[in-house]
C-alpha cells in the first residue's frame, strides 16, 4: 500500500514583523493511492492546470511566499503560501481554480478557551501526478459537505500537539469532480487574515534526498513542493505573482518571486537540521529541529529557524536575522559554512514583537551531518575566537 501525506490545519494568527505565523498538524495516513485516484487523468508534460482564481482578487490583499518561517509549529520553511485576507473581511468564497477531482476533505479542531474553533483542507487533483491544497476552510460547500457527512468517521480521528496547541483531526477519504469555478466553500472568520495554498508535483527528481537520511523518515511531501501560482494560465500567474508579499504591502523583489523551500546545501550549514539522538523522527513535526536558511520576503537576509530545543540553554524558540558575509567568521553565509574545523559566530537579531533581540550565536560543523550551536556569551561576536561551553546543543541530517 502506498502513502499519501494528508495536510490539514487550523489558523492561529500572530501579527509578527508584518508577517503572519501558522500553526497546523501534519501527518501521514495509509491509504490505497491506485484506488483514491482511479479515473484522473496521467498529467503528462502539462503545467497549465488552473484557469480560474482561487478567490476574488477584491478579497485578498497579497500572497506571503513560500519559505515563511514561525517556529516552532513551522520551524523549517513553510511548503503552502498564505493568502491573506483583506481586514474586516470574512466568510469569502473560495474557488476550484481548474477541473479537478476533490479526493480528500479533512477535519481539524483546535481547543481554545474552552472553545473548539473548526476548519478544514481540501484536497484536489487537476491530474493524476499533481496534487494542489487548500487549508483553513471555514464551511464546505453544500456539494463537499454532503460528501464529507457520507464518509465521516471517529475511527479516523486523532488527537495531538505541535506548536503548543492542541488538536484533533479527522482524515476523511472524498470523490467528487469539480468544474473551475466551482464552489469549495468559505474562508475567514473573526481574526482570521490568510488561508493556505499549496502543491506538489510528484513528476519531480527528488533524488537529491538520499544524503538526506532523516529528510526520508520525516515527510515526503516537502520534496516535491512547488510554486501553486505557477500552474495558472499566464494572465492569473502574472496577476497573483503582481501581489506576492506581506501585509504591510511589501513585495518580495528577488527571484524567485514565489520563494523556496528546499534549500538544503549538502556539506554546508545551510538547511534543515534534527534534533541530534532521536532515533524516531516524528512525521511532520517541527518543533524540536531548526532550520539555517534565508528569509522569504528578503532573502538577502539569513535566517535561524529555532525551535524548542534550546530554550532552557538561553535561546528561545524564534527567529533570529543577520545579513550574510562571504568572507571571515562572522555572519558568514551558511551556504559557506563547511566542516573545516572552525567555529562560526552571528550577530543575529530578532525575534516576535521586539522580543529576544541582539542575541550572538556560534556555529560549528563536525562533519557534513552534524552541526553544534550555542548561544554565545555575549551579545555580539567581538574578534574571537570562540569556544563552546558545555552549554550546546548538536543537531544532524
Amino acid at each position: 500500500m502506498k502513502k499519501k501525506t494528508i495536510i490539514i490545519g487550523v489558523l492561529t494568527t500572530l501579527f509578527i514583523c508584518g508577517g503572519v505565523g501558522i500553526f497546523f498538524l501534519i501527518k501521514d495516513k495509509d491509504v490505497d493511492i491506485e484506488r483514491f485516484v482511479t479515473g484522473i487523468p496521467a498529467c503528462g508534460t502539462n503545467n497549465e492546470f488552473f484557469t480560474h482564481r482561487p478567490v476574488d482578487f477584491e478579497d485578498i490583499d497579497g500572497i506571503i511566499p513560500l519559505g515563511n518561517l514561525n517556529p516552532s509549529g513551522h520551524t523549517f520553511p513553510t511548503d503552502h503560501m498564505y493568502l491573506n485576507i483583506k481586514k474586516g473581511k470574512e466568510n469569502i468564497p473560495v474557488y476550484a481554480p481548474g477541473d479537478v477531482w476533490v479526493t480528500s476533505l479533512d477535519l481539524q479542531e483546535k481547543y481554545e478557551d474552552g472553545q473548539t474553533v473548526k476548519d478544514y483542507s481540501v484536497d484536489f487533483r487537476p491530474c493524476r501526478e499533481f496534487r494542489a491544497y487548500y487549508i483553513h476552510i471555514t464551511t464546505l460547500s453544500d456539494k463537499l459537505q454532503s460528501e464529507f457527512d457520507k464518509n465521516y468517521s471517529e475511527e479516523n480521528c486523532m488527537e495531538e500537539e505541535t506548536g503548543g496547541d492542541r488538536f484533533k483531526t479527522c482524515f476523511v477519504e472524498a470523490d467528487v469532480k469539480l468544474s473551475a469555478g466551482d464552489l469549495i466553500g468559505t474562508t475567514g472568520r473573526k481574526g482570521q487574515r490568510n488561508f493556505d495554498l499549496g502543491a506538489n508535483d510528484l513528476r519531480l527528481d527528488t533524488s537529491w534526498v538520499e544524503n538526506y537520511t532523516k529528510w526520508v523518515r520525516w515527510r515526503e511531501s516537502y520534496l516535491n513542493t512547488v510554486c501553486p501560482l505557477d500552474y495558472f494560465t499566464s494572465d492569473l500567474k502574472a496577476k497573483l505573482y503582481s501581489i506576492v508579499g506581506d501585509f504591510g504591502g511589501v513585495r518580495r523583489t528577488v527571484e524567485p518571486i514565489c520563494g523556496t523551500v528546499n534549500q538544503d546545501v549538502w556539506g554546508t550549514a545551510q538547511g534543515v537540521w534534527f534534533l541530534s539522538g532521536e532515533e524516531v523522527v516524528e512525521r511532520g513535526r517541527e518543533d524540536e529541529h531548526m532550520a539555517l536558511v534565508h528569509d522569504n520576503l528578503d532573502p538577502t537576509l539569513g535566517a535561524f529557524s529555532i525551535g524548542i530545543s534550546m530554550e532552557e540553554k538561553g535561546l528561545p524558540s524564534s527567529t533570529y536575522k543577520f545579513e550574510p558575509k562571504l568572507a571571515g567568521f562572522v555572519n558568514r553565509d551558511f551556504d559557506e559554512v563547511e566542516p573545516d574545523g572552525n567555529t562560526y559566530c552571528y550577530a543575529a537579531s530578532g525575534g516576535y514583537s521586539g522580543q529576544h533581540r541582539d542575541h550572538a550565536i556560534i556555529i560549528k560543523m563536525l562533519d557534513d551531518k552534524t552541526l553544534r550551536i550555542a548561544k554565545f556569551k555575549e551579545t555580539t561576536c567581538g574578534s574571537g575566537p570562540w569556544e563552546f561551553s558545555s552549554n550546546y546543543t548538536d543537531f544532524e541530517r
